[in-house]
């Protein structure tokens, strides 16, 4: 049976609450609405409705096909934080040396370098040393040469979905992504090169795609463990809540992280760009420029223009 919660005014804040515990607050009544359907509380105590108290109209569903029972989330059967923690750990299996190979997946924009790069960072790995970032490769040679001239390090590519179009390119990638204990690289070319025509590649590959799941090469992932972390726009602000206390520059307090997420919520239907990225360029703003509350035009500017 639901129950039935409540929307308040506190002083300048949004309040929804039930029987006197708050589940969430927000600068606008938009964003503590759109909050209450990820909030955990409510969940728990089974808060679908709410009665809202300013406008005196009696009981209000959860506006926007919010309800907690019915969220847009995406396929996955795994809710966005757990497919997150399963990257983590996926991630180090491979920095073990436990599994070879991972593919990520997932829109731009979303945290998955972030997370690799904590997990590299918590392992006490040292760039360039243990492993080397290699961003938008373009052309097969450089690929064979970047994977020769690295073999034995962990070598991620990020952002270099364009090796994807390229069919040379991909059968590198597919040597390199192999499961089996030696794995031999090819590269065959009747000129002349500084290359060898094949090595041992004996390195580990995290291969960070802004592709669905969908659209990658089958003969990729059968090679290799996936992890798809692509998300709804609900999924994309619980994830920013989850990590909120993390991210942002050592500046910025918590209540300009809050008011940075609100007002990302409020604008969700209007931004060109909806991601972590879009949250950051928020922060920033409002870091900089919280004159007078000045600093939420110029970032409603910002990411709707």
């Amino acid at each position: 049976m639901s129950r039935i919660g409540e929307l308040v005014k506190l002083g300048d804040k949004f309040v929804i609450r039930f029987n006197g515990v708050k589940l969430v607050s927000s600068n606008s009544r938009q964003s503590c609405i759109d909050r209450l359907s990820l909030s955990k509380k409510a969940k728990k105590l089974g808060i679908t409705e709410f009665v809202d108290k300013m406008a005196g109209n009696g009981v209000v569903e959860m506006e926007a096909g919010e309800s907690i029972s019915n969220m847009n989330h995406s396929n996955s059967k795994f809710e966005i934080n757990k497919r997150f923690d399963f990257m983590n750990q996926l991630t180090n299996m491979v920095i073990k040396g436990e599994t070879p190979s991972l593919i990520i997946t997932g829109e731009a924009g979303v945290g998955k370098t972030y997370t690799v790069l904590n997990a590299l960072k918590a392992a006490g790995l040292k760039p360039n040393l243990d492993y080397v970032i290699i961003k938008g490769m373009s052309t097969p040679k450089g690929m064979y040469r970047v994977l020769y001239e690295n073999s034995g390090k962990l070598v991620i590519f990020d952002d270099c979905d364009s090796v994807l179009k390229d069919p040379v390119s991909l059968n590198i990638l597919k040597g390199a992504l192999d499961s089996y204990d030696t794995r031999v690289i090819h590269w065959l070319s009747e000129r002349e090169s500084d290359l060898p025509s094949s090595f041992v590649f004996d390195g580990r590959i995290i291969f960070i795609s802004n592709y669905p799941k969908e659209r990658m090469n089958p003969a990729l992932i059968s090679r290799s463990i996936l992890v798809d972390v692509s998300m709804t726009t609900n999924e994309k602000i619980e994830r920013i809540q989850k990590i909120l206390p993390e991210i942002g520059p050592e500046n910025a307090s918590m209540e300009a992280k809050t008011d940075s997420l609100d007002l990302m919520i409020d604008l969700q239907k209007e931004a060109f760009d909806f991601n972590l990225r879009t949250f950051l360029r928020i922060l920033k703003v409002r870091t900089s420029n919280n004159v007078n509350g000045s600093w939420r035009e110029l970032a409603e500017y910002m990411v709707t223009q």
